[in-house]
C-alpha cells in the first residue's frame, strides 16, 4: 500500500495591534487578531480529505513524523476524514396543523414575525369543537426522542393545552403541553406511570412567542424564542423516567382529547421531530439565523448532546452540564483536519494540507486601523 506524505502545517498568527485613535501613554494591546477571522487557500482545495475539485473523501491517509530520524525513513500513517459524524441539514418534520375543521379559522393576517407570505396563522376560539387531529401520527424517536416547535400568541392567561397524545387501550396520556402566562406544563407517561413537570415562566399574552420542547431519554428542556443570552435554554430539567409511546393512540391539538383546557390565541408552524434538535437547529428555527461557529459549522451535534461546547466548539455536550464537563461527544470527525483548525485559537488541533507543492494561506484581517507592533508566526512542517 502505498501513502502520499502530505504537508501538515500548523500556524499559530500573533498579531500586537493597536487602533491608531489611542492616545499616548497607552501599552499597546496584545491580540490574536488572526483567530477566528475568514480563512481560505490558494488552491481554493488546499486540505486534505478532499479531491481538487472539492469532493470530499471518506478519508486519506498521511505519513505522521516527529524528532525522531526513524520517523523519516517509515510511515506511522494517520487518518485525515473531513465528513461530519452527524447530521448536517434539520431532520424532516411533521406538520401538526392540517385538517382544521371548522372551527378553527385559517388567518392570513394576524401571523408571527417573519413568516413566510401566504403562511397562514390558526385560530383557536373558546369553542370545544375548536381543537386539530392531526393527519399524520406523530411518533416517539428511539430514547424517547422528540422535539415540538410552535409559534403561540396566547388569548388568555390560564393554562390550556396546546397538544395531547393519548392512548386508544387505556386513554393513558403519553404527552401532553400545557400553555400559561405564568407558566409551562408537561404531563408525560414513563414506565412508572404518569408523571407532570412544570417550568415556571410562562409566555406573554397577545405576543407572538416561539416555543420548543425539547426531549431527549431523560432529559427535556424547553427553548422561548430560540437560545438564551448565553446560548443555553430557558430551562432543563430532569424527567422520573423517558417518555414512553404507543403504537395506537390518539391526537389532539387545541385541547385536551375529553375537550378540556380548551386553548384560546393563535397558533403557527407547529412541528413535530421524531428526533431531537439540537439547539442550533431550534435557535434558526425561532430566528431564522444559524448561530455559527468557526470550525465546521456545518457539522451538528448528536441528539444526545445537543449543545455546542462553548469552550472548544469541536465537541458537544449535554443541556445543563457545565461548560467544564468531561462528558462530551464529537462535533466534527475525530480524525479532522480542516483549514480552519489553522486559527481557530486552540493548540490541540492543527490543520493538514492537500498534497500540493506550493500553498498560500490568506488570512483576512477584516475592517480595522492598527498599528503593528510584532507580528509572531510559527509554523510546524512536516513532510
Amino acid at each position: 500500500m502505498c501513502y502520499r506524505r502530505m504537508l501538515m502545517l500548523t500556524i499559530c498568527v500573533i498579531l500586537e495591534l493597536v487602533a491608531v485613535c489611542i492616545g499616548q501613554g497607552s501599552f499597546p494591546k496584545l491580540i490574536n487578531a488572526g483567530q477566528e477571522k475568514p480563512i481560505s487557500t490558494i488552491p481554493p482545495v488546499g486540505t486534505c480529505g478532499y479531491l481538487a475539485d472539492g469532493t470530499q473523501l471518506p478519508g486519506s491517509a498521511f505519513c505522521r513524523s516527529s524528532i525522531t530520524p526513524y520517523s523519516v525513513t517509515h510511515c506511522s500513517q494517520s487518518l485525515c476524514a473531513q465528513q461530519c459524524p452527524h447530521r448536517t441539514e434539520n431532520p424532516i418534520s411533521t406538520p401538526l396543523l392540517t385538517s382544521p375543521g371548522t372551527c378553527v379559522t385559517i388567518d392570513s393576517s394576524t401571523v408571527r414575525p417573519g413568516a413566510v407570505p401566504g403562511s397562514p396563522a390558526y385560530f383557536f376560539r373558546d369553542n370545544p369543537l375548536c381543537y386539530i387531529a392531526p393527519t399524520t401520527m406523530p411518533v416517539l424517536g428511539p430514547n424517547g426522542a422528540f422535539t415540538l416547535t410552535v409559534w403561540l400568541r396566547l388569548d388568555t392567561t390560564a393554562s390550556r393545552t396546546i397538544i395531547e397524545k393519548k392512548t386508544n387501550s387505556q386513554g393513558d396520556i403519553i404527552f401532553a403541553v400545557m400553555v400559561s402566562s405564568t407558566q409551562i406544563d408537561f404531563d408525560y407517561r414513563t414506565v412508572s406511570g404518569l408523571r407532570t413537570l412544570s417550568i415556571q415562566g410562562g409566555l406573554a399574552v397577545n405576543t407572538w412567542q416561539h416555543l420548543a420542547i425539547q426531549v431527549y431519554d431523560t432529559k427535556m428542556s424547553v427553548f422561548i424564542n430560540g437560545l438564551e443570552p448565553d446560548n443555553t435554554p430557558f430551562d432543563t430539567r430532569i424527567l422520573q423516567g423517558a417518555v414512553v409511546d404507543s403504537t395506537t393512540a390518539t391526537v389532539k391539538v387545541g385541547q385536551r382529547i375529553n375537550g378540556a383546557s380548551q386553548y384560546i390565541g393563535r397558533m403557527q408552524e407547529f412541528n413535530f421531530y421524531s428526533k431531537t434538535l439540537t439547539n442550533r437547529e431550534i435557535h434558526f428555527e425561532a430566528t431564522g439565523q444559524w448561530p455559527e461557529v468557526h470550525v465546521q459549522t456545518q457539522c451538528r451535534c448528536p441528539d444526545s448532546y445537543p449543545r455546542v461546547n462553548p469552550l472548544d466548539s469541536r465537541f458537544c455536550i449535554k443541556n445543563g452540564e457545565a461548560d467544564i464537563t468531561d462528558d462530551t461527544e464529537w462535533r466534527v470527525n475525530e480524525n479532522a483536519h480542516p483549514l480552519t483548525f489553522a486559527n481557530d485559537g486552540d493548540l490541540g488541533s492543527y490543520w493538514i494540507s492537500s498534497f500540493n507543492d506550493f500553498i498560500t494561506l490568506d488570512i483576512d484581517l477584516e475592517n480595522g486601523q492598527y498599528q503593528v507592533n510584532n507580528n509572531f508566526i510559527q509554523l510546524c512542517i512536516i513532510y
